[in-house]
């Protein structure tokens, strides 16, 4: 998902640098893109310093959290650690809907809008 993004990201990137004039729609769908990839990632890192004291983990590192300490024990996974699961794996879904419905819905009239000014169309990879 956080790929999916990137690349959405960087194609409207491109678009805002070539044409100015869609540049208001272009941030609109990236503030969208970016809310839900807070959700998955901490986008605030710098790989400088205290960066994981500053800034709280997000889902994708919960989950590698979750997942190393559960592997480095000898006994299957206790209560707590499959409740934890369970909600993670609910917020993953909950992301991935909410992803799927700007790439479908919020996308798809952004791509309208490019081909009335016969511009290219943003392609959503790696769904």
């Amino acid at each position: 998902m956080v790929n999916q993004i990137e690349n959405l990201r960087s194609q409207l990137a491109k678009l805002r640098a070539d044409h100015p004039d869609v540049q208001q729609s272009a941030d609109d769908l990236e503030k969208k893109l970016t809310d839900i990839e807070d959700g998955l990632i901490q986008r605030k890192y710098s790989g400088q310093g205290q960066d994981t004291t500053r800034f709280g983990s997000r889902l994708i590192g919960k989950m590698g959290y979750l997942g190393g300490g559960i592997a480095g024990g000898d006994f299957p996974p206790n209560q707590q650690q499959q409740e934890v699961h369970a909600m993670f794996k609910s917020q993953l879904a909950d992301l991935r809907k909410r992803l799927d419905a700007v790439a479908g819905n919020d996308l798809s009239n952004f791509n309208k809008m490019l081909k009335d000014k016969n511009i290219s169309s943003v392609i959503a990879t790696g769904q």
